[in-house]
């Protein structure tokens, strides 16, 4: 076995205090993975999962038209719909940054349908869900990408890590067609 040392200091106020430590093993999540997704097969659908088991594929894609890395723990869904329409999408009430992207095509040789990080400015407060809406063709294979936000891409010479300030000022709610 590995032996794992848990740090816990002080920020900015030496002379610690009352201090309350609690540690688990976060649990698997069954659809951690591209090839293992849930399938969706009725709709409406709606879940509240703990995803904190999550992890990140070293394939998961890159988010390109909303300027975003790969997410982080992501978990994925399946549906294919009989008829053509709109399909409505969002995290509301989740408790972490997620960030929505749908694909079609296979692993390795996906294409973005769309993707969306934050909801953005709610009365002056910042939603970091995500909400997205895109066009579905009956017959078709959607996959459905939950995430956590990970950063930028780095499209101007600049580094992700100088980028990671939110809110953003770039488009971060699109749909492709």
């Amino acid at each position: 076995g590995v032996t794992y040392y848990i740090e816990v200091m002080d920020y900015d106020d030496p002379g610690g205090g009352i201090l309350e430590l609690y540690v688990d093993f976060a649990q698997s999540v069954s659809n951690d993975d591209f090839n293992i997704p849930i399938v969706i097969s009725t709709m409406p659908y709606s879940l509240s999962k703990d995803v904190r088991g999550a992890t990140q594929a070293g394939d998961d894609p890159a988010l390109t038209t909303c300027n975003r890395l790969p997410g982080q723990a992501s978990v994925w869904y399946k549906y294919t719909p009989t008829l053509s329409g709109e399909l409505n999408l969002d995290t509301i009430g989740s408790d972490y940054d997620t960030m929505l992207a749908v694909w079609t095509g296979t692993r390795g040789s996906l294409a973005l349908v769309g993707c969306n990080d934050d909801i953005g400015d709610v009365n002056g407060n910042w939603d970091p869900d995500s909400t997205l809406t895109i066009p579905l063709v009956g017959g078709t294979t959607y996959y459905i990408e939950v995430s956590n936000f990970a950063g930028f891409i780095d499209i101007n010479g600049a580094s992700a890590t100088e980028l990671q300030g939110k809110p953003n000022q770039s488009n971060d709610n699109s749909a492709t067609s």
